[in-house]
């Protein structure tokens, strides 16, 4: 007596059949369907890391910028040095403030 287990496996769902070669029937079937996992609570969070991300890495851009722009700008380099200095002081205490 043979027996073959036939699977067919979807993005959601496996169905399966047991046939029976020397009887030429299908003796069990069945199919298992998984519910689709809920994906707010994933988006919420993404949405809620840019929101505290964004304002953060606009800062450090600028800070780097202003610093680039202190060893092009022979003029008025004291000038850009103490903006990307205090970009940088702002940086350091946002964070820490945004920790507690």
């Amino acid at each position: 007596m043979g027996r073959i287990l036939g699977l067919d496996l979807g993005t959601n769902s496996i169905g399966w059949a047991v046939y029976d070669k020397t009887t030429n029937n299908i003796t069990d079937y069945g199919v298992t369907v998984s519910q689709k996992k809920n994906k707010t609570g994933r988006i919420n969070k993404i949405k809620k890391i840019k929101k505290y991300l964004t304002p953060f890495i606009a800062l450090i851009t600028f800070t780097i910028i202003s610093l680039i722009v202190t060893f092009f700008d022979k003029t008025n380099w004291q000038f850009w040095l103490n903006i990307s200095l205090t970009g940088f002081i702002t940086c350091i205490t946002s964070q820490q403030n945004k920790k507690r």
